[in-house]
């Protein structure tokens, strides 16, 4: 069987909290892909939303983006969040105890254990990865995940059935928005957590549903639907 991982992140800025390394996992991509892009037409050729300032260029350009897009596409997005059929994992750390020289550090412990709790508990099946293409991701991830392919082959006697199929991709593929968005969303609720009846509050409900698992790298907590993020 095949099933596709995209993966993104947020927190990298110096101003977030923290750092969050996010991966949805899905077995039909086409058919999210299509949804999304309906979504993007019908807002390119809504009346109200042509009259936003720039955002058939940005839309067109580069999709839907967590951190760029305006609040009434935003909206939008995250309204289609739920009827879409994926499963969202997450693993962070805060930042404060962390050194800014040590954030790409933090990124590959974050990236390699969450990929390796996914890839372990899927290794049975054609794995494909897909990430968001940029300098810095091309140069490390592909070593990165094959470094934890081979630490899940050492460490456990059930082995990964076949190497993953590594893609990097730029704006043009849409289900990478997801990821995107999941991250987003969870990293201002989390930054939002002590204000009540916040709007990222509501956003991260609307979403919660496909979240599976969060995982608190630095204090080994782990939220699952059993146990709620707050």
């Amino acid at each position: 069987m095949n099933i596709y991982f995209f993966i993104d992140e947020s927190g990298l800025d110096d101003k977030s909290k923290i750092l969050v390394i996010g991966l949805v996992i899905l077995d039909n991509p086409a058919v999210i892909r299509t949804k999304i892009e309906l979504l993007k037409d019908d807002i390119l050729h809504d009346p109200v939303s042509r009259t936003i300032p720039d955002l058939k260029n940005k839309l067109k350009r580069k999709g839907f983006h967590y951190c760029e897009d305006h609040f009434e596409v935003k909206n939008q997005f995250i309204e289609l969040i739920p009827s879409l059929s994926f499963q969202a994992y997450m693993c962070f750390a805060e930042k404060s105890n962390v050194k800014k020289s040590e954030y790409k550090e933090l990124y590959k412990k974050l990236f390699g254990r969450l990929l390796f709790d996914r890839i372990r508990a899927n290794r049975h099946e054609n794995i494909h990865i897909v990430f968001e293409r940029t300098i810095e991701k091309e140069k490390n991830i592909v070593n990165l995940i094959n470094g934890v392919v081979d630490d899940i082959n050492k460490s456990h006697r059930k082995k990964v059935s076949s190497s993953p199929i590594i893609t990097c991709s730029g704006k043009e593929e849409p289900v990478l928005s997801i990821a995107d968005y999941v991250c987003g969303i969870f990293k201002d609720h989390y930054e939002n957590l002590l204000k009540s009846g916040n709007r990222e509050r509501r956003n991260f409900d609307k979403i919660r549903g496909r979240v599976r698992v969060i995982h608190n790298f630095l204090t080994d907590e782990f939220y699952t639907r059993k146990n709620l993020f707050p």
